[in-house]
């Protein structure tokens, strides 16, 4: 029987990982495909700059069969979740759970660092990781969004023009360009969309992620009925790809209403897009507004890149 061995990372065992990320993943994950990369940047990333991470910002575990190197696991603990990196097992030691011991040992580590949630990050091109993950109980966060059908191209002049009405109660209060005034909006309804849609990861989104739409310019609303403050939308972008958020009170999220607010932002928002996807405030809000979406045009897509979590039972 062959003797197993769960072991912290060494720093030759970090080079020998991020040596077989760049094989098990280029495929799968556009940040490891080397024609995308470029000679220049796969070598400063896998000398440089993927080294210093893994080592210094990550806890790293390798499994050993025999003593020969059979798989590993890097994860993240500087937030309130333990992130899974990477995992990958050899090929020819697949099928014998080892990347479910390799799991379960981060599973420890989190418990030791008092995290209620594991989450990973996958790419819709991997089918395999998605679904080892979904057979761990690791569930899928928000990894839908809306987008006019693929043989569409996205004409703002065209959506405003079939979807503003003039004489309607539904409008928009536009706030500043300083990205100060939008940010106690976007987490008032961050908040209340996870609150009503996400329950299951309120805590962990809200401590992790909530920032992280704030990080790109964008132009900000707040969307009302008559004088009833109901959600925020924001619109950023550039080079004729825009990306909307919109998020709002629960009663509202299978009303027509989202419509004409999206229709507003786009009549006042400065460019002009070929290429326009939108993103609601919660999975409960995306599946409650699917008619709503669809019938204004928009088809439900899987995110490039999306984050699974699994919560953690307490031992």
């Amino acid at each position: 029987m062959s003797k197993i061995e769960i072991l912290p990372a060494s720093k030759r065992d970090v080079r020998w990982a991020i040596d077989r990320d760049f094989v098990f993943f280029e495929k799968v994950d556009p940040a490891f495909d080397p024609k995308s990369l470029g000679k220049i940047r796969k070598y400063l990333l896998k000398k440089i700059f993927l080294p210093s991470r893994y080592d210094k910002a990550f806890d790293g575990f390798v499994l050993k069969s025999d003593g020969e190197h059979a798989g590993y696991v890097f994860v993240n603990t500087h937030i309130e979740s333990t992130h899974i990196e990477t995992l990958a097992v050899e090929p020819e030691f697949r099928r014998q759970k080892f990347a479910t011991q390799l799991v379960e040992r981060v599973s420890e580590l989190a418990r030791n660092y008092e995290h209620q949630y594991l989450s990973a990050a996958v790419t819709d091109q991997n089918e395999a990781g998605q679904a080892f993950l979904q057979a761990l109980d690791f569930q899928p966060y928000r990894a839908e969004g809306w987008r006019r059908a693929e043989d569409e191209q996205f004409d703002t002049n065209v959506f405003v023009g079939a979807h503003e009405l003039e004489d309607t109660p539904a409008h928009l209060r536009a706030l500043g360009p300083n990205p100060k005034e939008g940010m106690p909006f976007y987490a008032q309804w961050l908040k209340h969309e996870l609150e009503h849609g996400d329950a299951w990861v309120k805590d962990v989104i809200w401590e992790d992620y909530k920032d992280l739409a704030l990080r790109t310019p964008a132009q900000d609303w707040v969307c009302m009925q008559g004088e009833e403050e109901l959600g925020y939308i924001r619109l950023a972008g550039m080079r004729g790809t825009l990306w909307a958020y919109l998020a709002c009170h629960q009663d509202y999220w299978d009303n027509d209403v989202q419509i004409q607010w999206l229709a507003q932002a786009l009549r006042q928002y400065p460019s002009r897009p070929t290429e326009f996807t939108l993103k609601v405030g919660s999975g409960g809000h995306h599946e409650a507004s699917r008619a709503v979406w669809e019938k204004a045009g928009f088809e439900a897509f899987t995110w490039p890149r999306y984050i699974l979590f699994k919560a953690l039972e307490k031992k």
